[in-house]
């Protein structure tokens, strides 16, 4: 297909008169010369994967490709070609052939060797919360390199089972006094805070939905009603007529 038919798709899109099929002609081929500008530029190709670097992020391409593309239609219909795309990248060593477990596992035991080097460093200063235990939000940024302010959560990996019951060891130790501790009490107080807000604003408005869901139930009922009413007039009205109308003929 040429620029001309392409340009003509994109009107037909813009104005509203695009059919159904000519929508899916339109996102594939847009779809398709996205993912071979991926093939060709490694970088690019970076800036389009999965977090855990094995995959393409489905709705990062969806996003690219714009026209109500979204993540489901990739997987539903245009589910070849990305996985073409993907085995060229494998080969070429820009995407990894590590499943997502295998990656996670490998995050868990990274962050476990230094957790443990910060149990054994007896200087380590532990982040410490307005609860007087370890500020995990703080200490993940630590692990990261990262400035605090910049983490707006702990890790995922965080939840496991040996990695929290590490970190209840080290609540203890602070609690006795026995490590070195840096007190973030102010800053964790400040962001419970803030979440408890976000959290109260949410369920209002959550509430204030609901309520408008009912209202609109309700009209609808009410509408429903209606255009019964409207129809029993409608067919009274049409027989009244009718029989004037003979009643005309026999005079």
């Amino acid at each position: 297909m040429n620029n001309h038919e392409l340009n003509a798709l994109i009107t037909a899109y813009e104005n509203d008169t695009i059919g159904k099929q000519q929508l899916g002609t339109l996102r594939r081929l847009l779809l398709t010369d996205l993912l071979m500008s991926i093939k060709s530029d490694p970088e690019l190709a970076k800036s389009f994967l999965s977090n855990n670097g094995n995959k393409l992020d489905r709705k990062k391409l969806a996003n690219a490709v714009g026209y109500g593309l979204k993540t489901v239609n990739i997987s539903q219909s245009y589910k070849d070609l990305v996985v073409e795309t993907e085995s060229s990248l494998k080969a070429n060593d820009i995407i990894s052939t590590k499943t997502d477990e295998t990656i996670r596992q490998e995050s868990v035991e990274d962050f476990k060797t230094w957790l443990n080097e910060r149990i054994a460093d007896l200087d380590f200063s532990w982040p410490v919360n307005n609860k007087n235990a370890v500020y995990r939000r703080v200490l993940w940024a630590f692990y990261l390199k990262a400035e605090p302010s910049e983490i707006t959560k702990a890790g995922a990996i965080m939840n496991d089972s040996d990695i929290r019951n590490t970190l209840a060891e080290v609540d203890v130790r602070i609690v006795r006094g026995e490590v070195e501790t840096a007190d973030y009490a102010a800053a964790s107080a400040l962001e419970e805070m803030s979440d408890t807000m976000q959290s109260k604003a949410i369920a209002k408005l959550s509430a204030e939905v609901k309520e408008l869901k009912e209202k609109l139930a309700n009209a609808n009922e009410e509408i429903r009603s209606l255009k019964l009413d409207l129809k029993v007039y409608e067919t009274r009205d049409q027989s009244l007529l009718k029989g004037n109308i003979k009643g005309g003929s026999i005079h």
